[in-house]
């Protein structure tokens, strides 16, 4: 049983410590020592928790929201925190359903926006995704759901807004293939989201309009201010920082061996980038691609903990999965998050989990990133693609396994038991 404000009144009062503010929901499941600790040191030593991360859960998907109901009925998380990296739901009251449901089974939830929750639906009560943004922020504050730097389970988190722009993709376009098309023809954002004038998703503005948000949201004078001011205050505590779009490219597979080679137009932010390089976060989380993702690239420590689509996990959870997440160690897909941080077990890595295998990292740990190949596209991409002169099928020079061959060992025995093998190379 969790501490009463009775009792925290009294410890507070024991620690002479009445300019420390009680705060009922975040303090109830700590323990009686925990507590005493955090009133006499003046309200600095938080007791660090566990920090758990999702992305692109999509609850449109009724799978996707009756698991997401499982969380949030699970006591077992309420001293704990969760980081919820953008794709709820274009739905207004689906998005409040699941931001509340994990508001109220964790002790605190960070969320920063994906363009699915910026979609317009018909009737929409906001005029553009600008507006519907802010709407979101309402809600967040309503609910208690950051969207802002704070300090939580004994780590400095702090959700960057951001929006993809094309220019971001710095590797050359295929040759030798037709039939793919630009992103304002083949990619939803461009037909369900609107912005204000002059703002237009065909150049870099929106994503400049999104990323200077960071700043005006701010009393700091700038986002990285805010950061700095945080960290300040409690020095030693991990910074993690979480976007829905992708920072950097290294964290996307080559458009040749996309399924849709244009959607590397339409996944990542420069902006972005430079604020997470400037942080220097001991991780950042992302989402958007449901790819599973956990690498380490200029010493700092990127994962994408996405559930994705039902049919995904389905027919391709070997590239979908970050270790053991989403599909559980049996297939048994327990409603469990992915864990980023622990409080409680700093040891060698700092309270972070050792490496989670995923297919495509495996694979780019064999196989060295080859944008060059422009000509060169595996059998599932030239099936959707018209072969052009110097256009040829293959993964590349000395490629023996595919990413779906090399994803974590739980998944492979999932896709197995559902009765999916690995497609041959």
């Amino acid at each position: 049983m969790g501490l009463t404000v009775e009792q925290l009144e009294s410890i507070q009062a024991d620690a002479l410590a009445d300019d420390v503010e009680i705060d009922e929901g975040r303090m109830r499941c700590w323990t009686e020592s925990q507590a005493r600790a955090y009133f006499e040191s003046g309200g600095v030593a938080e007791p660090g928790g566990r920090i758990w991360a999702l992305s692109d859960v999509h609850i449109d998907r009724p799978a996707n929201r009756a698991w997401l109901q499982s969380i949030y009925d699970d006591s077992s998380y309420a001293a704990d925190v969760v980081v919820l990296a953008g794709d709820v739901s274009d739905d207004p009251e689906l998005l409040h359903e699941c931001l509340a449901g994990l508001a109220r089974a964790f002790a605190r939830c960070v969320f920063v926006p994906g363009n699915h929750d910026l979609w317009l639906r018909k009737g929409s009560s906001a005029k553009d995704s600008a507006e519907r943004m802010q709407e979101i922020f309402e809600l967040c504050s309503e609910l208690e759901v950051a969207t802002r730097p704070c300090f939580a389970a004994g780590a400095v988190i702090a959700p960057i807004l951001s929006w993809h722009h094309q220019s971001w993709d710095t590797e050359p376009p295929l040759t030798g293939w037709s039939g793919i098309a630009a992103p304002e023809h083949g990619v939803v954002d461009y037909y369900r989201c609107r912005w204000p004038e002059p703002l237009s998703q065909s150049d870099d503005s929106v994503a400049e309009y999104v990323d200077s948000l960071n700043d005006t949201r701010t009393a700091e004078g700038s986002f990285e201010s805010e950061v700095a001011a945080l960290r300040a205050a409690h020095p030693g505590a991990p910074l993690i920082t979480l976007s829905h779009f992708v920072p950097r490219i290294e964290l996307y597979p080559e458009k040749r061996f996309l399924f849709n080679p244009t959607l590397a137009k339409v996944v990542g932010s420069t902006p972005l980038c430079r604020r997470v390089e400037a942080l220097k976060p001991n991780a950042h989380i992302f989402g958007h691609t449901h790819f599973g993702w956990d690498a380490v690239v200029n010493g700092i420590r990127y994962m994408q903990p996405c559930l994705g689509y039902p049919e995904e996990r389905r027919i391709r959870l070997s590239t979908v999965a970050t270790g053991d997440f989403p599909q559980g160690r049996n297939g048994s897909y327990p409603a469990t998050p992915l864990l980023i941080w622990d409080g409680g077990a700093r040891g060698e890595r700092d309270g972070f989990p050792p490496p989670y295998p995923t297919g495509w990292c495996r694979f780019y740990s064999l196989y060295r990133r080859r944008p060059e190949l422009t000509h060169m596209v595996p059998s599932y991409v030239a099936a959707r693609l018209k072969r052009e002169s110097g256009g040829e099928v293959g993964w590349g020079p000395g490629v023996e396994h595919a990413a779906w061959q090399l994803g974590p060992k739980s998944a492979l025995e999932a896709e197995r038991a559902g009765g999916v093998e690995p497609t041959p190379m």
